[in-house]
């Protein structure tokens, strides 16, 4: 049985998709008969209860003041890369010997990797960035890069995941993708979701630009449980007799399999999307999704709006608009998405590590 260890964050400021996709790859892990363990730093939004919750031992690192501020990526560890090694390895000496360490944070870099490496049998490194040096066995990039990306930054015998074949899916979107069927051509529902905190609060400017649309246009609209607007959202939503609202659901492709076009950032939610064919209007939340937005535009899957302080009510309202009119490049989009994303990245990642020597 490996033993295996996850080091990820998440909260109210860094979201949660480092965690979900992290809590996707230990699900099957575990379905494949290994421990897995999580070590997480607490703070506002975190989630660690829900881990617990799921059946998941959780090793937690102590609050910081500075990790739930906001500033750059590197800063989201909310300790010294030095320190946050050293309680990261005092908490994995109590689990033994540890086979692979996982990592997925915009705050670790090879100095901290360094520190830890020679504690553990293998180190996997999961990261949406392809600027950054790295001390690890694995790299997983599920984003549009190439292996010219990493070619200065690269060790020798570091093998690569990259692109989005391994995207990091839920198994419900594997299943639900057998249930896609061609979209229609006109557009009578459309799935409005931010991930899991929405810091920028973009859900409620979706909402105020929507009451404009035509009330035969239904609404699907997606907080997470950490998102600090929920409450008012929910009560916006039920003002307008053509949205309904959902607070932190676990079947999501499901209302992506009913919509016919999202509104959504550019995170993870992309891949999602793209596995089951939902073409999508984009407003970036973070200076890390506008890669994956400005090429899924360049495909001509997703129309980019630009980011968060860039897009009004009024310029929302007229994408939305436009994109109404043009049924049929909604159409191929959604086949084009398809063809990227098969719903079976995590598989083939669990494949080559269960494999490795």
């Amino acid at each position: 049985m490996k033993n295996i260890v996850f080091r990820v964050d998440a909260s109210v400021h860094i979201g949660s998709g480092h965690m979900m996709r992290c809590l996707t790859l230990a699900d099957r892990l575990t379905e494949k008969g290994c421990r897995v363990t999580f070590i997480s730093r607490r703070r506002q939004g975190d989630f660690i209860s829900y881990l617990t919750e799921r059946g998941y031992e959780v090793k937690p690192l102590p609050d910081t003041v500075s990790g739930n501020q906001p500033g750059p990526e590197h800063s989201w560890l909310g300790e010294a890369y030095a320190k946050d090694a050293e309680q990261t390895l005092e908490a994995m000496r109590a689990l033994g010997s540890v086979d692979y360490l996982i990592v997925d944070h915009y705050g670790i870099d090879y100095r901290w990797e360094r520190l830890l490496r020679e504690h553990v049998k293998k180190l996997m490194v999961i990261d949406d960035l392809d600027h950054r040096r790295h001390e690890c066995d694995w790299l997983l990039n599920q984003n549009f890069v190439s292996d010219s990306s990493y070619a200065a930054l690269r060790e020798k015998k570091q093998t690569l995941f990259l692109g989005p074949k391994y995207a990091l899916l839920r198994k419900e979107f594997a299943i639900a993708r057998q249930q896609v069927q061609t979209k229609r051509s006109t557009v009578n529902r459309i799935l409005i979701t931010f991930g899991g905190t929405d810091p920028t609060n973009e859900t409620m400017k979706v909402l105020q630009a929507v009451t404009k649309l035509p009330e035969s246009i239904m609404f699907d609209v997606v907080a997470g449980a950490a998102n600090p607007n929920r409450k008012k959202i929910e009560q916006f939503a039920a003002s307008m007799e053509n949205v309904d609202f959902y607070c932190q659901i676990n079947n999501i492709s499901q209302l992506m399999l009913n919509a016919d076009i999202a509104i959504c950032s550019g995170g993870s939610t992309t891949w999602e999307r793209y596995c089951l064919g939902l073409p999508g209007v984009v407003i970036t939340v973070a200076d890390n999704q506008v890669g994956i937005a400005r090429k899924s535009a360049e495909l001509e899957i997703d129309r980019y709006l630009g980011h968060f302080n860039e897009v009004t009510a009024e310029s929302l309202l007229r994408a939305i608009r436009t994109v109404l009119n043009d049924k049929n490049t909604l159409w191929l989009a959604g086949e084009k998405a398809r063809q990227i994303v098969d719903g079976n990245g995590v598989n083939r990642v669990c494949e080559r590590l269960l494999t490795a020597d």
